[in-house]
Parts: structure tokens; sequence; C-alpha cells
């Protein structure tokens, strides 16, 4: 076996700056792959501070269903079937989470090296929902203010005496 060869620095950082350049290229390819389409919620146009309105609430919806079920589709071998009321109902229930996100998430996810004998079943959906709902910034509740050292020793004189 021929002897190893020592690199040189130059020749290692050359062999670095290719392999950060090639991972660069390929996570570029995989976001481009993955990105969502463009939003077409009818509420773009209004400012952030405004609600929708029924009918663009029910537009919405039915944009959102479409969207998951072609996003999910490809999984029906795999167990998923695409419910419309189930759907509903998990929007109803978590308003916090955006469905279509999620649902881009959980092919994504289906799709990887630890999703690959996963089944796409309701069951499986309504936990990923439940459990994103759980990490949502809007299911935070703040703590209760904290009463300050001197706030409770008031408090314990005012109960003595009292």
């Amino acid at each position: 076996m021929p002897a190893r060869r020592d690199r040189t620095v130059e020749e290692i950082r050359e062999q670095n700056r290719l392999r950060k350049q090639r991972q660069r290229s390929r996570d570029r390819s995989e976001r481009s792959r993955d990105a969502a389409p463009p939003s077409t919620y009818a509420r773009t146009s209004r400012s952030p501070e405004l609600s929708p309105t029924e009918t663009e609430r029910k537009d919405n919806h039915l944009v959102d269903v479409e969207r998951i079920r072609l996003t999910l589709t490809p999984f029906a071998a795999r167990g998923y079937v695409h419910d419309s009321d189930f759907w509903a109902l998990m929007a109803e229930r978590f308003p916090q989470v955006d469905l279509v996100v999620q649902a881009y998430g959980i092919a994504r996810w289906l799709t990887g090296p630890k999703g690959q004998g996963r089944s796409c079943s309701e069951a499986f959906l309504r936990n990923w929902i439940t459990k994103e709902a759980a990490r949502s910034p809007r299911a935070v509740r703040a703590a209760p203010a904290r009463k300050s050292q001197l706030t409770r020793i008031l408090e314990s004189i005012r109960y003595a005496a009292g």
C-alpha cells in the first residue's frame, strides 16, 4: 500500500472550500424544491390589524384544503385518505397553526429517512398538528407577575396584624 501523502494547508483549505460550495448548492436546490408556493390568501392586500371577512375565510379554507390535498395525496399508498371535514376540524381547533405549512412539513418528513416506514394516518396527522399547536408562540402563556419581596413582607405584616 502506498504511503499516504500529507496534504498542505492550501490543499486542505481548497478541499473545505469545495465541500462548502457543494453543500450550499445542495441546500439551495432543496429549498427551491421544498419551497411553498406563494400564498393566495385574500387578506394579503389588507393591513394585518383587519380581520378577514367570513367570505374570505371560507375562500381561504377552500384554497388551503386543496393545497393540503395536493401535498399529501402522494402518500395515499401509506394510508393517507383526504378528508375535508378533518382539515376543517383541525383549522377550527388549532387556528394558530398554518395547516398548509404543516402539510409541507409532514410531506417532507415522510419522504426523509426517519419517516420512510411511517404511515400517514389520521392519528399521525392529528398528533403532528397537536404538537405543533403546543409549540406555537400563541400557545405560550405569560407567567403570572411575581410579587416583589417587599410586597410579600407587607402582606405578611398586614395578615399578622389583621
